[in-house]
């Protein structure tokens, strides 16, 4: 997300996998948005959250999207992150 908005410009439409086109304004709220949801996933993945507990803890909580199935968007996200942790957050050896 980070290298489209750099390739971007503001009279950029930008076409999602899946929805409407975006204009590079409304891609970068869900680029923040997605960052957001990122930073609140890893914390309480360190913690040993499971889905079950992120989704109680309510970590989806207060964003302007809602997921169809909270516990597998978690769950799913929480998979990926592992690939790429690394890449993450410095905190991780």
């Amino acid at each position: 997300m980070d290298k489209v908005l750099t390739l971007s410009n503001d009279e950029t439409r930008i076409i999602p996998a899946a929805g409407l086109p975006m204009t590079r304004a409304e891609f970068k709220d869900e680029r923040d948005m997605m960052e957001e949801v990122r930073s609140r996933l890893w914390a309480r993945t360190l913690k040993g959250d499971s889905p079950d507990d992120m989704v109680k803890a309510g970590v989806l909580d207060g964003l302007r999207r809602r997921w169809k199935d909270p516990h597998k968007f978690l769950y799913d996200a929480a998979q990926g992150m592992f690939a790429h942790h690394n890449k993450l957050d410095p905190s991780v050896i």
